[in-house]
């Protein structure tokens, strides 16, 4: 429990919270019950303590309560700004991630292109050796059926 007061002149406004909530707070909650205050009251009806009446009461019992829906409120928006910031932690990393393999991705492709130009140029020497080797087949044929040839 934290108290926190805010003096002006005479008059000394008081509060009293848990200790989760901001000082800043607590001082913005005075400031608006010392405000109403003023706003209700003469000068003369605070000097002559008229003021501290029951009728205030209800003010400060609505004030207490609008501050108290703030903080609730406050709280439900801090917790959903939070789970975004998770979310987008999250998303940030499957973005990093996806960059990773759109990288990798193309690295492969980049390869397969290089791997495609080496398997043309390999297929196209398979075909000029293999073509060679026939035509050498065919003359190593024709040498010999010209010696058979000639020898008989």
């Amino acid at each position: 429990t934290s108290f926190h007061c805010l003096a002006d002149g005479d008059l000394v406004f008081i509060c009293m919270t848990d200790d989760s909530v901001k000082k800043m707070k607590a001082y913005k909650f005075l400031e608006g019950i010392k405000q109403k205050f003023y706003d209700t009251y003469q000068p003369e009806q605070i000097k002559a303590a008229i003021a501290f009446g029951l009728p205030f009461v209800e003010q400060l019992r609505g004030a207490m309560n609008k501050f108290n829906y703030n903080v609730v409120e406050e709280e439900k928006a801090e917790t959903v700004l939070k789970e975004l910031a998770g979310a987008r932690d999250v998303i940030v990393e499957d973005l990093r991630n996806v960059l990773d393999k759109d990288i990798k991705i193309d690295a492969i492709l980049l390869r397969t292109e290089a791997l495609k130009g080496i398997s043309t140029r390999t297929t196209a020497r398979a075909v000029a050796y293999k073509k060679k080797e026939r035509n050498s087949n065919v003359i190593y044929c024709l040498i010999i059926t010209v010696a058979v040839l000639v020898l008989y």
